[in-house]
Order: structure tokens, then sequence, then C-alpha cells
């Protein structure tokens, strides 16, 4: 029987390779590939089981409608490693909800908002 066993998003960046340099640097993401070389316009990151790939897009990041929902195991600790970096939402510190999860946001360089999530 077939099986899926992996959805990997994929983002829009107007500069794929800043955009991996800031999944790396600022969330902690490793560079899994950048195609081509000489001038990316699709990329892949993954930070242990989660992986996101890039795509070279003209997009203004205020008017991005992208999100993502990582669901997390020690939110906490993932908190406190990500917010020295200066990337978590103003309106998105970690905090309960009221669907029974603790959740913190960020929005990255073009405007996809990435919600980082644990069952509590």
């Amino acid at each position: 029987m077939a099986e899926i066993v992996c959805v990997v998003p994929r983002i829009p960046a107007r500069d794929v390779q800043a955009a991996v340099d800031w999944y790396v640097e600022k969330l902690g993401f490793e560079r899994r590939f950048v195609y081509p070389d000489d001038n990316p316009q699709y990329a892949g990151i993954a930070r242990n089981g989660a992986e996101i790939h890039l795509f070279k897009m003209d997009i203004d990041p205020a008017k991005s409608d992208f999100m993502i929902y990582l669901r997390v195991q020690g939110i906490k600790e993932l908190y406190e490693e990500i917010a020295p970096r200066g990337v978590i939402h103003p309106n998105g510190p970690i905090q309960l909800r009221p669907w029974g999860q603790i959740e913190f946001a960020v929005i990255d360089l073009d405007g996809t908002c990435l919600t980082f999530g644990e069952p509590v």
C-alpha cells in the first residue's frame, strides 16, 4: 500500500541564497541543496525531520500570505535558542493558546509566517 511519508512546503524567496543563509543563521536549519550554485533558483533546507524548499519568486513581503506550522518537541528550548537572534514576530512571543498549543511565530525575509507549536 502506498504511504505518504513527509510533507515538504515550498515557499517563495526573492533571493534564494539570502533566504537559505537566513534560515541557517536565524533558525538553525541546514542547507540540503541549492540549484544552480551560481544563481540559485531553488533550494532545500532542513532541521531535524522538517524540510522546507525555497523557490525564486518576486514577492512583496508585506503582502505575503504564506504560512507554515511546524509542530515541535521542546518548544521552550527552541524559543530560548531563537529569541536572542531577534526574529520573533512582535505579535508572536511564546504563549499558551486556547486550542491547547504552546506557540511562537517568526516572519522570514520574504514575509512567510512560521509558527512553531507544541501540544500541552
